[in-house]
């Protein structure tokens, strides 16, 4: 991936992510869209020795074991792995279909990679949300369970992978960063926003919209400083001074970038989930705070619990909130663009 012309350093993150990707079997990215996983990942690769090993795969929507196999492989020929099989044998073995066939091609790729003439290789599988097919998954346990300790796989996701999570993190094996650990702190939205000439008070009222949500505050900085959204632009000789600006010219600039970022959740967001959830979160979105029976009320949902089971494991910008009975509470901003939709789309659900 293209670095951004504007990056925020994040030195402990990134101190941490080395160690991990030098250290461990698996590294998980794991959070909804526009939280910085493949900015943050590339950026950490970037900054491993030049005598490592790297492949990095991108999935689409269709890939299956044996394409994503295909690039992988690929990818590694140039550190010149020391193969028994010539990995187009070992694709069309895959072929087959059986079981005992995949285990051989899954030992022969570890001990090729263990035999290869490099002090440390690592293997990126980005968005893997796109994957639908579970014998990539079960492939990845079997790297995962037998592979080199001089070899890492990294993976970025929107949802949490079908993999054996619980094991690896029972052996200290998996090192984990979600959004918590990766929305931006106050300073880092004010270090940002400097760089493209705005000033703290805009800054401050971003983050604060968005907790720290980084798409948002692309977006919004780029919508209060002029530039493209996708990219903020090159820091300014002065900065915009957002607490002189008239309180209707605020609420002006508000709305055109809370636009932005409406569009970006339901394009990235909504529109990616199945039609009967998407309809379930529609409808929640009334709520300030999620329960089955309360979703069960308003929806008409009669398996409520269970799609608040898929929310929070989505972790579709909501919070677990500390109570006996299981209570999600959704991020304003994302409320806020669920009910827009919501009011667009069923109108007279608001109006009940």
């Amino acid at each position: 991936p293209r670095p951004r012309s504007t990056l925020v350093e994040r030195a402990d993150l990134q101190v941490w992510l080395a160690d991990a990707l030098a250290s461990r079997a698996l590294v998980l990215l794991c959070a909804p869209a526009g939280y910085g996983k493949t900015t943050l990942l590339a950026s950490a690769v970037a900054r491993r020795p030049p005598t490592d090993a790297l492949a990095w795969v991108s999935a689409d929507v269709g890939d299956d074991l044996h394409r994503l196999l295909e690039c992988a492989l690929s990818a590694l020929e140039p550190f010149d792995p020391p193969w028994k099989t010539a990995p187009e044998g070992l694709l069309a073995a895959l072929g087959r279909g059986q079981d005992a066939v995949r285990r051989e091609v899954a030992a022969e790729i570890i001990n090729t990679l263990d035999a290869c003439a490099v002090p440390h290789g690592l293997i990126v599988f980005e968005d893997v949300h796109r994957v639908d097919d579970p014998e990539f998954f079960r492939f990845l346990d079997q790297l995962i369970e037998r592979r080199s300790p001089r070899w890492t796989l990294a993976l970025t996701s929107r949802t949490e992978p079908p993999l054996a999570l619980a094991r690896l993190r029972a052996t200290d094996d998996l090192a984990e960063l979600r959004q918590a650990q990766l929305q931006f702190a106050r300073e880092d939205a004010r270090t940002l926003a400097a760089q493209c000439g705005l000033d703290t008070a805009a800054a401050d009222l971003l983050f604060d919209r968005t907790l720290g949500w980084p798409a948002g505050l692309r977006i919004g900085i780029g919508a209060l400083s002029g530039a493209p959204s996708g990219d903020a632009g090159a820091p300014r000789s002065e900065k915009r001074n957002f607490e002189a600006t008239s309180t209707l010219e605020t609420e002006r600039a508000l709305r055109t970038l809370e636009r932005a970022m409406f569009d970006y959740l339901v394009a990235e967001v909504l529109e990616q989930l199945p039609g009967d959830l998407a309809d379930f979160l529609l409808c929640a979105s009334v709520l300030p705070e999620l329960t089955a029976d309360r979703c069960a009320a308003v929806t008409g949902h009669v398996d409520a619990d269970r799609r608040l089971d898929d929310l929070e494991r989505l972790g579709l910008f909501v919070e677990v909130l500390d109570s006996t009975t299981r209570t999600l509470r959704l991020h304003d901003l994302f409320r806020d663009a669920l009910q827009q939709q919501l009011r667009l789309r069923q109108p007279e659900r608001l109006a009940g």
